[in-house]
């Protein structure tokens, strides 16, 4: 099942405007995981719903993000996300 989500804010500027509609794929377990560059939704603990950029891997498999615009929040601040975290993949975007 796809998903669409509407971006807020202009953390990932120039690559998605604020009012920008995202077209999600959702992370399944039986999917591979997904590839460095890919954008996420994420459902973060105290920052809400993120659009961000997956940045690396570490080695307990967790995911860190980062925004694509200068003044977005670190990767440090947004901490390590786990896949359960990980609402879907964006696959395609409708600018708003």
């Amino acid at each position: 099942m796809l998903m669409i989500h509407q971006v807020s804010g202009n953390s990932m500027l120039p690559r998605y405007r604020d009012g920008s509609y995202l077209l999600l794929i959702p992370l399944y377990r039986f999917w591979p995981r997904p590839a460095i560059g890919d954008v996420l939704v994420v459902k973060h603990p105290r920052l809400g719903t993120l659009v961000k950029t997956l940045e690396r891997y570490d080695r307990d498999g967790n995911y860190w993000l980062k925004g694509e615009n200068p003044n977005s929040i670190s990767s440090q601040d947004i901490g390590a996300i786990a896949r359960s975290q990980v609402i879907g993949r964006v696959v395609m975007a409708f600018q708003g």
